[in-house]
């Protein structure tokens, strides 16, 4: 502008209205507090106030029959305790001093069972040789059907310090090769080949209960004496004929033989006696003779295959005379000949055993 003339004032610019910023940091502090608050208030309202009801379905009630047995305070006792109560024919009382060994079944530790163990192999004379209060190995000397023994016997230490027995009973396995067939009777129990059998100390005899068969000594019996842990002790039954059996076995040959050299025939079915004539013959005339013993000195075994059946070698010699259709005699005709004889000996009575000549 010229002098004189109006002068040029700047505008006066006011501020605006200030935006308030939301407090993001406050907010979130603020709810993280409010849950903390709340799951503080559930828990203290679950823990004391809110009042489950009870489902009388799924209720457990603890009975004196659910205790598993008695809680002994010292290693030494429970020992003590366990061989007592299997020298005094209580087998429960034992087997609940502890877990069992294995899987195997209890038809040996029944208190039947173990009536007719107790009677073979009584326990008596115990004494708990260790003192130390917190032994994980406690030495124990008895006597079992009258001998003595000498045995370390493991234990294990309950949460609440009482202690039991690391196990109550040892598994046993029988292996009968080639004699799945045959009964296994173990003090009176019959059990199966290669089942698992669960057993205490005493002795143990093995039977079939057959008047042909039995199991050879020594493997007819065997004796436990202690429950160390370990695997499953595999026993090995091996069966063997009955002098009764030999002696039916070799009766029944020699009376199956005599029947069949009185057959009128040369080639008579089932019999190891038989000739090929090169003629016809007229079979009225034939007639068979023996001319040597072949019962003497003769060791009959059981098949290894399968040992219900007896098996036995013999030399027959035998002459044979005929005449022929056209009137000829055939004159003497001397045979020998290795037999192989063969019957089933699990049956009860000597009419029970078949020959089979081959």
């Amino acid at each position: 502008m010229t002098d004189g003339g109006p002068r040029f004032v700047a505008p006066v610019i006011h501020d605006g209205p200030r935006r308030n910023r939301l407090p993001l940091r406050a907010l979130l502090l603020g709810l993280v507090l409010i849950l903390i608050t709340g799951i503080a208030i559930g828990f203290i309202y679950v823990r004391f106030f809110r009042v489950v009801p009870v489902d009388q379905d799924v209720l457990v009630r603890t009975t004196p029959g659910s205790i598993t047995g008695p809680r002994l305070q010292s290693p030494q006792e429970v020992v003590q305790r366990y061989f007592e109560a299997l020298r005094d024919g209580n087998i429960e009382s034992a087997l609940a001093l502890g877990p069992r060994g294995g899987p195997g079944r209890g038809s040996l530790v029944t208190a039947r069972a173990f009536e007719e163990t107790r009677r073979i192999s009584p326990i008596d004379d115990i004494e708990v040789t260790a003192d130390d209060p917190e032994a994980v190995e406690v030495q124990v000397s008895y006597t079992l059907g009258g001998e003595p023994v000498e045995e370390s016997v493991r234990v294990t230490r309950n949460d609440d310090g009482t202690y039991q027995m690391a196990q109550t009973t040892t598994t046993v396995e029988f292996d009968v090769t080639g004699g799945q067939s045959l009964p296994m009777i173990v003090n009176g129990q019959r059990v199966g080949s290669n089942e698992l059998l669960e057993v205490v100390p005493g002795r143990y005899e093995v039977s079939t209960g057959l008047p042909f068969i039995t199991y050879a000594a020594p493997h007819n019996s065997f004796t436990v004496t202690s429950m160390t842990p370990s695997e499953v002790v595999e026993l090995t039954a091996i069966p063997t004929l009955t002098p009764e059996g030999e002696h039916e076995l070799v009766q029944a040959a020699r009376s199956s033989l005599a029947s069949c050299l009185e057959l009128r025939q040369l080639e008579p079915a089932d019999c190891p006696n038989h000739i090929t004539p090169s003629a016809p013959v007229d079979e009225s005339t034939v007639r068979w003779e023996l001319v040597n013993d072949p019962w003497r000195r003769l060791q009959p075994i059981l098949h290894p295959e399968d040992q219900t059946v007896a098996a036995l070698s013999t030399v027959i010699r035998t002459n044979v005379t005929f005449t022929y259709s056209d009137g000829s005699s055939s004159g003497n005709n001397f045979q020998i000949r290795t037999a192989q004889i063969r019957a089933n000996m699990a049956g009860e009575t000597p009419a029970d055993i078949v020959i089979d000549w081959q």
